[in-house]
């Protein structure tokens, strides 16, 4: 009885933040530090106070920034789940592949992320602006973690002036990563047609099916790349023990 041979298809490619589940946290106003910084590895909930700042005198141009910001992340939220919604009335026409929809769920998750950090923002800020009383007061602007997750960099020291914007840092929720392999234009639509791959890490000893790290296939890319004749194909995997760094190699053969 003969056997039947499986293709696969070989890549390589870079271990990334899946989206969502990182996050550069910024000064919203020009102020002075006046906590202590959290440290590296510290984990941190959502809405856990990360930092404070004293404001500096002022800071009225800070509420309408602030305001905007928070329109914005509400418009880009309507239109990613509009988007979210057309995709999956073409995927169960059957004119567009199901890995589209899974890409149009991801956006939608990150433009919901980004409207829960700006709406946080807003209300430390006028928590820092109003007393109970509805007098004006100066409070300190307390600057909560957008994500659960770890901090990963810390870019300032107590009793530092920062400027509104300045990165003060960094959270990452590693549970989960994406897998960025880059595959040549002639292999890309056997790789539309793929359900499975075998990943081989730096470090580790045996490969990871794909089934092994909850994985699925989230985006083969439409772009080709003039320099390497590539498109992305991105994996969504489970990162047991938060052991794939960002930033690391990956390879793997798709099944």
């Amino acid at each position: 009885q003969r056997r039947k041979l499986v293709h696969s298809i070989h890549a390589l490619g870079e271990i990334k933040d899946k989206p969502g589940h990182a996050a550069e946290v910024a000064a919203p106003v020009d102020g002075r530090i006046v906590s202590t910084p959290p440290t590296i590895g510290q984990e941190v909930k959502r809405g856990d106070v990360l930092v404070e700042i004293a404001p500096l005198p002022s800071q009225e141009v800070a509420r309408p920034r602030l305001d905007q910001e928070l329109i914005q992340a509400r418009a880009e939220l309507q239109q990613a789940q509009a988007t979210l919604s057309r995709t999956e009335g073409l995927v169960s026409r059957g004119a567009m592949p199901t890995k589209e929809r899974s890409a149009a769920r991801t956006a939608v998750v990150v433009a919901h992320s980004k409207l829960e950090a700006a709406s946080q923002q807003q209300q430390s800020y006028l928590a820092t602006q109003h007393r109970s009383d509805g007098g004006s007061t100066t409070q300190n602007f307390k600057v909560v973690s957008p994500i659960d997750g770890e901090v990963t960099r810390v870019h300032f020291t107590t009793e530092r002036l920062v400027t509104r914007d300045r990165l003060l840092l960094d959270i990452d929720n590693l549970s989960r990563v994406w897998v960025e392999l880059r595959v040549f234009e002639p292999d890309l639509p056997a790789v539309r047609e793929a359900t499975s791959a075998v990943f081989t890490f730096p470090g580790f000893e045996k490969p990871f099916a794909l089934e092994d790290i909850a994985g699925r296939i989230v985006h083969v890319g439409r772009h080709i790349e003039v320099e390497s004749r590539t498109a992305p194909v991105i994996f969504d995997v489970e990162n047991p023990k938060k052991a794939f760094p960002v930033g690391g190699f990956a390879e793997a053969d798709i099944l």
